[in-house]
């Protein structure tokens, strides 16, 4: 009963290891813990996939060059405006 209190999760704490695991990493007891839910809860490994997929864009995203300065049309902008 011991092993299974402790290896056992609920979704709510899943799915804050699924958030960490990117950033701060899981301790070993913590891996374990998260494998073992996830190979029993379908909803949270649909929630992995779905962090993972945002993570991969956020990537992406990160490394496009975000396109021209604006400010210059900004200030004709403004100056039309006037």
């Amino acid at each position: 009963m011991g092993l299974m209190r402790i290896l056992l999760l609920s979704c709510k704490k899943a799915a804050a290891m699924i958030d960490r695991r990117g950033v701060a990493g899981l301790n070993g007891v913590q891996r374990v813990q998260l494998w073992v839910h996830l190979s029993i809860c379908q909803g949270c490994k649909s929630f992995e996939h779905q962090s993972d997929a945002i993570d991969r864009i956020l990537e992406h995203e990160r490394d496009v060059d975000p396109g021209p300065r604006t400010a210059h049309l900004e200030e004709r902008i403004i100056d039309a405006l006037k």
